[in-house]
């Protein structure tokens, strides 16, 4: 195995075991602090950790445009991890069950003071987030957002001489 693909490897771990890590911890509290960190910190520790790796064990720089195609594959690969771990744990009945969090959120919208209106409409946008569909949104998310900050780990780790190993 190249150490481009362990460090893609390293990289989707990271990003699924946090994913996974944030949905226990958040149990359908996304706002706030614990919001913002549920969704940035995979997306952003995961790649950077692929890109990190990568240029240190090969001590080289990259090209930006490696740096997007390794956090791309880090994101989308950490973001389907992160799914199917979520997946199992709603099975184990570790976290909510799509209806029950949906009912959590509901419950957290009224306390806001959300009209019936304003609910139907974050239903319908929350009911993207549940079941397989949402696996598949976690990939492209993760893995857009991933070649984002693979190319910022692209420019923050500089090694040796510029190249691909």
């Amino acid at each position: 195995m190249s150490s481009q693909t362990r460090a893609i490897l390293l990289g989707a771990v990271v990003t699924g075991l946090l994913s996974a890590f944030f949905a226990v911890v958040g149990q359908g509290n996304t706002s706030g602090a614990l919001g913002i960190a549920a969704c940035c910190l995979p997306a952003l520790l995961g790649p950077l950790a692929a890109v990190w790796n990568y240029t240190n064990t090969e001590s080289l720089t990259i090209p930006v445009g490696e740096g997007a195609k390794i956090g791309f594959l880090a994101g989308a690969g950490g973001g389907l991890l992160g799914g199917l771990l979520g997946e199992l744990l709603r099975m184990l009945g570790v976290i909510p069950s799509a209806e029950e969090a949906m009912e959590l959120a509901r419950q957290a919208w009224e306390n806001q003071g959300m009209t019936a209106d304003q609910m139907a409409t974050a239903e319908k946008i929350a009911g993207i987030f549940t079941g397989p569909i949402a696996i598949v949104v976690g990939v492209v998310v993760l893995g857009i957002l991933g070649a984002v900050f693979g190319m910022l780990g692209a420019a923050i780790f500089k090694k040796g001489d510029e190249g691909v190993a």
